[in-house]
């Protein structure tokens, strides 16, 4: 599980979300922002959780929060 903010909003507390990993093969499964819930599409909070780091490790390794 990996908690998801996303700063580009005037209230960025309002915009945090989950997303959700499977706990053997650490793939996405799902995410609790709107367009993922309503639309079951694939999110820009599970690209950012993807997307590697500074340290090159992507956020489902490091298991914790990321701010887009």
């Amino acid at each position: 599980m990996v908690e998801v903010t996303n700063e580009c909003h005037d209230n960025p507390a309002d915009h945090q979300y989950i997303v959700t990993l499977d706990d053997v093969t650490e793939d996405l499964m799902a995410c609790t922002c709107p367009h993922h819930v309503h639309r079951n599409a694939y999110c820009k909070h599970m690209v950012a959780v993807e997307t590697p780091s500074s340290d090159g490790r992507s956020m489902s390794s490091h298991r914790g929060k990321r701010r887009v």
